[in-house]
């Protein structure tokens, strides 16, 4: 999700009072500014806990764009071999149904190589968006 800031100014009551009239050091800014929506790349997002074990982390909004950065992710530690990974989504700040739909389908992708996804860490707010959603069995206490 990419969030984007506007400065809006005040309309001009009369010609005297419009920007353009204005010195450039006094007219009000009309920028937009885009914020990067990923999250910090940490420098090592896969930590191995054993042959087919790993931990993640997952930070900011578990939405469509989200889950599907987080999908990749899973997927590519899955390739490497990782089929029980635990999640700490103690910096995640948000999940829709999309998002939890995309938890569901890797857990149900995981067990199916005999594995599993655990989730860790989930704020009391996360904890109820994700059982409310269906995936509060994969919270892990």
């Amino acid at each position: 999700m990419t969030t984007v800031l506007h400065e809006r100014a005040a309309a001009p009551a009369d010609a005297a009072d419009r920007p353009e009239a204005l010195p450039a050091s006094r007219r009000p800014s009309r920028a937009t500014t885009a914020l990067p929506s990923e999250p910090t790349r940490d420098p090592a997002p896969l930590v191995r806990l054993g042959p087919d074990r790993a931990a993640m982390r997952a930070t900011g909004v578990l939405d469509g764009p989200g889950v599907a950065r987080l999908r990749a992710a899973l997927a590519d530690a899955a390739h490497r071999g990782a089929v029980h990974i635990d999640l700490d989504v103690s910096g995640v700040t948000h999940v829709d149904g999309q998002g939890a739909r995309g938890l569901l389908g890797q857990s149900y992708l995981l067990e199916g190589d005999g594995g599993g996804l655990r989730l860790h860490d989930a704020s009391p707010q996360l904890r109820r968006a994700l059982r409310f959603h269906g995936a509060g069995h994969l919270l892990h206490r």
